[in-house]
């Protein structure tokens, strides 16, 4: 009888340790499910525009990104998908004294192709280069 009590409480205890693990990653992994509506809910002047009208290609987006006043080179492009979204590009800023990048997000209306702002992301160690 004591053997059975014994395994009980085992069984027991590692049941709701185990249900509490399993209960946090299911709190966690929705969240990234959801990261990108509570991104857009958390920071909609950054986000989201009001501008309606005809898109500008990518193209014309990152020849404006490039031609920025602090940004340097274009990494990665998110097109917007729905109407009210921006373009998302992920940039690097022209490297300081120190000889550090930052890697910042930066986002352009679609319609008016205006920087709508910038949020970083991490800095990046570059070494300079030598020849």
């Amino acid at each position: 009888m004591r053997e059975h009590t014994l395994w009980f409480s085992v069984h027991k205890w590692l049941g709701i340790a185990l249900g509490l693990w399993f209960a946090l990653v299911g709190v966690t992994g929705s969240v990234l499910v959801f990261e990108e509506p509570i991104d857009a809910w958390l920071n909609p002047d950054l986000l989201t525009t009001s501008a309606r009208g005809p898109w500008l290609p990518p193209e014309t987006i990152v020849e404006r990104a490039r031609n920025s006043p602090g940004l340097a080179g274009v990494e990665r492009v998110r097109l917007p998908v729905a109407e009210g979204e921006v373009y998302r590009l992920q940039m690097r800023t022209a490297p300081s004294r120190g000889g550090r990048a930052e890697r910042i997000e930066a986002t352009f209306d679609p319609v008016s192709g205006a920087l709508t702002g910038t949020r970083g992301t991490e800095t990046l160690g570059l070494a300079p280069r030598t020849c």
